[in-house]
């Protein structure tokens, strides 16, 4: 775990945050459960470090199970794909006025009905089974 917490240090500082964090590391998934592990990243980051919680994001109705840190980046994704779909809702809102209204295509007043075919059907199940069973080249003649 100090190694991991090493590691994160290194990204945050090769990525050019590492003073602009003033809201320290959040910690989730299911390892982030293991006892002392916030005081541990504290200690080698030595920024502020809590464990994310996906409490907020969920309702009162739903078991405890899912409001553990295993599902806080499932639950904070699932969270964050509503919350995109409400805005892209809005603006399909703003579209719809604007749209022109949608004319069904007029009907004909005597459609001619397509002739029936007097040759045989184009699906012919059984002939397709031959055809992947023996092959092609008994042809349509032959008898078994």
């Amino acid at each position: 775990m100090k190694e991991i917490a090493a590691m994160i240090v290194a990204e945050i500082s090769k990525s050019g945050y590492g003073n602009r964090l003033p809201g320290g590391i959040v910690l989730t998934g299911g390892s982030v459960q293991t006892p002392y592990i916030a005081e541990l990243f504290e200690r080698v980051t030595q920024r502020y470090v809590r464990i994310g919680y996906p409490n907020e994001n969920l309702g009162k109705t739903v078991s405890e199970e899912i409001k553990s840190p295993s599902y806080a980046t499932a639950v904070g994704l699932v969270w964050n794909g509503f919350k995109s779909m409400d805005e892209r809702e809005e603006g399909y809102k703003i579209l719809r006025v604007d749209a022109p209204k949608y004319q069904a295509p007029k009907k004909e007043a005597n459609p001619q009905k397509p002739e029936k075919s007097t040759s045989k059907s184009a699906f012919n199940i059984f002939g397709t089974i031959k055809k992947m069973v023996l092959g092609d080249d008994l042809g349509d003649s032959d008898k078994y």
